[in-house]
């Protein structure tokens, strides 16, 4: 098990000094729950993978049971309510799960505190890339590493990072993708939230419910304290191409 949903460490304490320390209280609602986020981009058409939920202390094992034999292998999250403007927060997570009792010992323990998510598994290893699409009206950035990894994975558990901010319009890196310049030109339409961030994954093979090879794992905020965000910051509002090179940290693999 671990706690990869929450907020990367280097761009936490970048995005607290640009954003002055600020320790006061979120004045704007919580954002929809992670479960409903998932839906909006499934109800919009965008791919995503197959999942189910339950909010706190209302698991239902039967169904959990017949989603982990539809599929043999699921990832079990947990998540609760979020402010736009806060770092994600730092919660359990495991991936990959084939035994039905640490399954089912996982998400009833967890479930007593926090809401529950479960979803289809994509093998890690056969991710080609993954990274996050940042959106804040006109402005896009593009940020990914390649291999084996999650989006969570960016900030500061790969060694090569890139990055691309422009305009949309802008010509965008070669390392942009057909698949990911589409996709990014369909959210700019779907922005909830300024800035939004979306999670995706690219695989050389069709994957989720839609089968395709780019796959949304949801949107989100907290785009302040994200690496890629912060560094555009720290740029003028030009296009810019950027390969990063960072200490590199082993990704753990659960």
């Amino acid at each position: 098990m671990r706690a990869i949903d929450g907020a990367p460490r280097i761009g936490s304490w970048l995005g607290s000094i640009l954003n002055g320390f600020s320790e006061e209280i979120h004045t704007r609602p919580f954002l929809p729950l992670k479960s409903v986020r998932i839906q909006q981009l499934a109800d919009r058409g965008f791919n995503c993978v197959d999942f189910r939920s339950w909010l706190r202390g209302e698991l239902n094992v039967s169904v959990l049971k017949e989603f982990f034999e539809k599929y043999g292998s699921i990832s079990l999250r947990t998540f609760t309510e979020e402010h736009p403007d806060a770092q994600t927060p730092k919660l359990p997570v495991m991936y990959g799960m084939h035994d039905w009792d640490s399954i089912l010992e996982f998400c009833a323990r967890h479930n007593r505190q926090y809401h529950t998510l479960v979803n289809q598994s994509l093998p890690l290893e056969h991710s080609l890339m993954a990274g996050h699409i940042i959106i804040d009206g006109e402005w896009v950035t593009l940020a990914a590493f390649e291999g084996y990894g999650t989006p969570r994975d960016v900030d500061e558990r790969v060694s090569r990072l890139k990055v691309h901010q422009g305009k949309f319009g802008d010509p965008v890196a070669g390392w942009v993708s057909e698949e990911l310049a589409n996709l990014a030109m369909r959210l700019r339409h779907f922005q909830p939230i300024r800035p939004v961030t979306f999670e995706f994954s690219l695989y050389s093979y069709p994957v989720g419910v839609l089968k395709t090879p780019v796959v949304l794992w949801e949107w989100r905020g907290g785009a302040a304290y994200d690496l890629r965000t912060v560094i555009s910051r720290l740029l003028p509002n030009t296009r810019h191409e950027l390969v990063i090179e960072l200490p590199r940290s082993p990704i753990a693999r659960s």
